[in-house]
């Protein structure tokens, strides 16, 4: 993946393993809060994977901005 943190395209071939990666990660995310508009990053990145599963599954791509 190559993009800013605010804006870019993930590929839908992308989304499931992404998701999945993002998945493992979730217990070092625990109580962690990144302020502001995120809140609880678990919370943020469940959101996210449930995103880029939804993606995955229309094989449509993840546009952000």
């Amino acid at each position: 993946l190559a993009h800013s943190d605010c804006e870019g395209l993930i590929r839908w071939r992308h989304a499931g393993p992404l998701a999945n990666r993002m998945e493992e990660l979730l217990p070092r995310l625990e109580g962690i809060d990144g302020r502001g508009h995120v809140g609880l990053m678990t919370d943020a990145t469940c959101s996210f994977i449930a995103g880029l599963r939804r993606a995955a599954e229309a094989r449509e791509d993840v546009l952000f901005s």
